[in-house]
């Protein structure tokens, strides 16, 4: 007992340092964790057409953003004030991802009698 909540104390301090780190990478080149997800997910390239516009546009502009930031070898916060830099862990397409993922979860159970 003592030896499992020691592990979870360090496992924690572990995981808000990795996402301090992660965070402030994002931040350097101006992407959103979700940037970062594989487009060859099923479940992704429908998000993506269920997602409005803007969004997708908004992520678009973000990656080439950062290629060209990367290409420079600058960072986002040379230009801009990391007050104005948005939340990298902003979710704004896992959430439909995580619907179409239930929703496929779903089909599957209650077509588990055809089988």
């Amino acid at each position: 007992m003592a030896l499992r909540m020691f592990t979870n104390k360090v496992a924690n301090v572990l995981a808000k340092q990795y996402g301090d780190r992660v965070r402030y990478e994002l931040m350097q080149v101006g992407l959103r964790y979700e940037d970062l997800l594989n487009e060859a997910q099923p479940s992704l390239q429908e998000a993506f057409q269920y997602a409005p516009k803007e969004t997708v546009e908004a992520r678009t502009r973000r990656l080439k953003r950062a290629i060209d930031l990367s290409f420079k070898r600058k960072s986002l916060l040379d230009y801009v004030p990391e007050s104005s830099v948005e939340d990298p862990f902003k979710a704004d397409i896992i959430p439909i991802m995580e619907k179409i993922n239930k929703r496929d979860q779903e089909y599957v159970m209650y077509n588990m009698h055809n089988k």
